[in-house]
C-alpha cells in the first residue's frame, strides 16, 4: 500500500460515524420538536374527546366541544386514537405524551 492510499483511508469518514451523526442530528430535531408543539391545534380538541369517550364508554354522535357548530351533527372517523390520546393524557403528565406523538409522527414518516 503507498503512502498516498493511507493518507485517503485515513481521511475517509467511516460509515457507522455518518449513521451516528445522522441519528444525532434526528434525535436532536424530534427534541427540538417535542419541546414546541408537535402537533395542530386541534390536538387538545382529540385529547379532550378522547377523554369524554373512556368516561362515558360511547362515541359522541355530535360536536359538543366545537366553538362554532355546537351539536352539529359529527362522525368522527378518529375516535380510536383520540380515545388512545385521552386515556394516555389522563394517566401521564402532557410532556410524556407529546414527545411519544412526536416520536410516532417521525416514525411514520
Amino acid at each position: 500500500m503507498t503512502s498516498m492510499q493511507e493518507r485517503r483511508e485515513a481521511i475517509s469518514p467511516s460509515p457507522v460515524r455518518g449513521h451516528l451523526v445522522a441519528l444525532t442530528a434526528w434525535s436532536i430535531c424530534c427534541a427540538l420538536i417535542a419541546a414546541s408543539r408537535p402537533f395542530d391545534t386541534d390536538a387538545w380538541w382529540h385529547i379532550r374527546v378522547g377523554s369524554w369517550i373512556a368516561q362515558h364508554h360511547e362515541i359522541p354522535s355530535t360536536d359538543i366541544f366545537s366553538w362554532t357548530s355546537r351539536s352539529a351533527e359529527w362522525r368522527p372517523s378518529s375516535w380510536l386514537f383520540d380515545w388512545f390520546l385521552g386515556v394516555t393524557h389522563d394517566a401521564l403528565p402532557s410532556r410524556p405524551l407529546l414527545i411519544g406523538i412526536t416520536f410516532i409522527t417521525f416514525a411514520a414518516v
